[in-house]
């Protein structure tokens, strides 16, 4: 099983098997990217992972996500935040290939409407905050949102001493869950519910992009996108 230490980290990304991660805005920019046009805007790539875009697109993604449940025949205020969380070793070995990382997606909305989930949007989160980040930027007021943030901006080293392997699901979802206890017996997953998100769910889904894990091609560029609609909120296919 793959742990943090041995992990191979490289600057701004980690590798498992055959795939390099990244998170969003750790990736290089585009030469043009930032830079104002005759219009008075700024040019954008609009990829979440571009270290100069990454804000905007950010912002993009999340107002877009929202307009989408909003808009969406669901009630907003049975919204709640579940973590889902895979066997690791399992998880893990499902990170090593494109075609082995598009499966792990299929089976998590499929495990998560075996849950009761009707529809919802998912964020996968292959790392974990280390116990010495969460207690040395702790002590300094900083809360994990906080942490993630400034790892995502450069301010806080990636690395294993701020890091750590752990793959997970976050599901900003509606629908009525099956006991856990009798979910995690016939799955072998398991799920937390960390409560409504009536008031909180622009928040929810700013939390969840700025930490998303980025499967990248051999060009540097995002496989798949950083959230993805399942049950009564997919849209067009797989997003």
């Amino acid at each position: 099983m793959t742990s943090s230490k041995n992990l191979s980290f490289n600057g701004s990304s980690f590798v498992v098997g055959d795939l390099t991660w990244t998170l969003p805005g750790m990736a290089p920019s585009n030469s043009d990217c930032g830079t104002t046009l005759e219009s008075d805007s700024f040019h954008s790539c609009d990829r979440i992972i571009c270290s100069e875009c990454y804000s905007r697109v950010h912002k993009k993604q999340a107002y877009h996500i929202y307009k989408h449940i909003d808009e969406s025949s669901l009630d907003k205020s049975y919204f709640r935040h579940i973590i889902f969380s895979p066997p690791q070793e399992w998880v893990i070995d499902r990170m090593r290939t494109e075609g082995s990382f598009g499966y792990l997606r299929d089976k998590a909305s499929e495990v998560m409407k075996e849950a009761g989930v009707v529809g919802a949007v998912l964020f996968f989160h292959p790392l974990r905050l280390t116990e010495f980040a969460r207690e040395f930027y702790g002590e300094l007021g900083l809360k994990p949102k906080d942490i993630w943030k400034k790892i995502g901006e450069g301010k806080i080293p990636f690395s294993e001493d701020t890091v750590k392997i752990g793959p997970h699901f976050h599901a900003l979802a509606t629908g009525y869950l099956v006991p856990s206890d009798k979910f995690e017996q016939e799955t072998v997953w398991s799920y937390s519910n960390i409560g409504s998100l009536e008031y909180s769910l622009r928040n929810r889904i700013k939390y969840n992009l700025n930490h998303v894990g980025l499967a990248l091609d051999g060009e540097g560029e995002s496989i798949f996108n950083s959230y993805t609609y399942i049950g009564d909120l997919k849209r067009g296919g797989r997003k």
